[in-house]
């Protein structure tokens, strides 16, 4: 299991937050357990230095976080990874770049592979 997995991962948020589901984390942690906030806020500061590493790499206009920890706990974990990116990515692209979650959620994967598709028997069909 990689490092930020090893953190940031539903499985290893539910685990330190000593619940069965990331869920079950998230919701401890808005209720204001402590031990779940403690693991939400781990999670949080290994995803921002990541980020933060990448934007300072690559100068992106937007990162797009998808997945199930985001789309059961974003509300928790964009903020903060938003705070964390602000203040330890370079500043000439921490100020202008945009951390968001996906619109698709969890739904990208399949639409993708969709519009994949479709893409390819159009072009099957202008080859005719």
């Amino acid at each position: 299991m990689g490092a930020l997995e090893a953190v940031a991962s539903g499985p290893a948020i539910a685990s330190a937050a000593g619940r069965s589901t990331a869920q079950e984390a998230f919701q401890a942690a808005r209720d204001g357990e402590p031990r779940a906030q403690k693991a939400v806020e781990e999670a949080a500061l290994a995803l921002g230095a990541a980020i933060a590493n990448l934007v300072s790499l690559l100068d992106p206009e937007v990162v797009v976080l998808a997945g199930g920890v985001i789309a059961g706990g974003g509300d928790l974990l964009l903020p903060r990874i938003q705070e964390i990116v602000r203040s330890e990515a370079q500043p000439q692209v921490a100020s202008a770049v945009r951390i968001l979650p996906a619109a698709l959620a969890e739904d990208a994967a399949w639409l993708g592979a969709a519009k994949l598709a479709v893409g390819q028997l159009d072009q099957e069909e202008k080859e005719r």
